[in-house]
């Protein structure tokens, strides 16, 4: 059975990839509710050591949500909504960028 900070990693994946809404939305709650963006982003090369990931493609990713506009509202089991969770992305991605493409 996967761990949830594994999910999440999955999800950053899911999202450079695709970037379906209930991704962007699954990803927002990892990030609040079991470690921050910053650390999963981070944890990218230890679960996926044999990769060369494309960091500057995965956090333009998830600050890209035109494929995700057109997107159905997913179920979700927390009070967030749709511009709430872009907000969120909007803010911590600059700040992880400017940290991480030191």
């Amino acid at each position: 059975m996967l761990d949830k900070t594994d999910i999440a990693v999955m999800k950053i994946t899911a999202i450079s990839q695709r970037g379906r809404k209930r991704d962007f939305f699954d990803l927002y709650w990892c990030a609040i509710n079991i470690e921050p963006l910053k650390n999963t982003i981070k944890r990218l090369k230890t679960q996926y050591p044999g990769i060369a990931h494309n960091y500057h493609h995965i956090l333009k990713s998830l600050v890209y949500f035109d494929d995700a506009e057109s997107d159905p509202e997913p179920e979700i089991y927390f009070e967030v909504n749709w511009k709430e969770v872009k907000k969120f992305y909007i803010k911590e991605v600059p700040i992880i960028t400017n940290e991480i493409m030191r």
